[in-house]
């Protein structure tokens, strides 16, 4: 996932939740890898938009939801796929 400009930054419909240590890299401008992705609320493509989020309480790794499920969920930023 790579990142998209600050001025089209808002909460999208499709999102992933990633660990602390993916979350940390992914504010240092690094891209994220399948290891550090421990959610997502939908199926997603290549080329789709997400937003990305951090919670210090992580679903069970590999789990579909939705965002009122994660606890104290932190918006990291917006990606492409």
């Amino acid at each position: 996932i790579s990142s998209i400009p600050n001025d089209q930054v808002c909460i999208l419909p499709n999102f992933i939740v990633v660990d602390s240590f993916c979350g940390e890299a992914v504010l240092r401008g690094s891209n994220i890898f399948v290891p550090g992705v421990l959610a997502s609320n939908n199926k997603f493509k290549r080329g789709d938009f997400l937003s990305i989020y951090v919670t210090d309480h992580p679903p069970l790794k590999g789990s579909m939801l939705t965002l009122e499920q994660l606890t104290n969920p932190v918006f990291v930023g917006n990606g492409t796929a």
